[in-house]
């Protein structure tokens, strides 16, 4: 009768459906000087398809998608030419940048991404 009694349990839980009543705590995962990032900083992650801002080598700002992660603040982005002459058939040329690192990594301030409420001023 107990097997009868398990039985009806387990064919009452459907795959995909079963919640834990008691959820587990999630960890950022961040060490070191990381935990002293702000909060808003910590709800994001860097992922593929997030929309960031690439400073390129001459300081100037381009909306960019990120098409690769390597870490937590490493990444590969695409983004659109601001030189109109450089154009083909679809419109305006894409350029893409490798292994560009977060702003607050890169004491240069260039070559490197930025989320959109973080791009310096001047």
């Amino acid at each position: 009768m107990e097997k009868k009694h398990l039985a009806g349990l387990i064919s009452l839980r459907r795959p995909g459906r079963y919640r834990d009543p008691q959820p587990k705590e999630r960890r950022s995962g961040l060490r070191g000087n990381g935990a002293a990032e702000s909060e808003t900083a910590m709800e994001r992650k860097l992922e593929i398809r997030s929309a960031v801002v690439y400073i390129d080598s001459r300081r100037n700002r381009h909306n960019a998608l990120v098409t690769n992660v390597f870490g937590a603040a490493c990444c590969n982005v695409l983004f659109v030419v601001d030189d109109s002459l450089k154009t083909d058939n679809y419109g305006r040329q894409t350029e893409r940048a490798t292994s560009v690192v977060h702003l607050s990594q890169n004491e240069a301030r260039a070559n490197c991404w930025c989320w959109p409420d973080e791009v310096p001023t001047g």
